[in-house]
């Protein structure tokens, strides 16, 4: 349960990082260009995904702590 634990925190992690560097490159990208809608959506899509992860993640280890002190 532990490894299987590390494993998700790390792809987690290397999940955040690459969703913050896509969110960067376009911020970067709309200081000399012009946003499109379409552009708006590609910015927000993946934040909208990795809140929803993201949350689900800590419900789980939630719930893991409780089950881990109940036995």
């Amino acid at each position: 349960m532990r490894l299987t634990s590390t494993y998700l925190q790390r792809w987690m992690a290397s999940w955040i990082a690459y969703i913050i560097l896509w969110c960067g490159d376009y911020i970067l990208y709309w200081i000399s260009h012009h946003s499109t809608v379409l552009d708006i959506l590609e910015f927000l899509i993946p934040l909208a995904l990795l809140f929803i992860t993201t949350s689900a993640f800590a419900e789980v280890n939630f719930e893991g702590e409780r089950m881990i002190r109940v036995c």
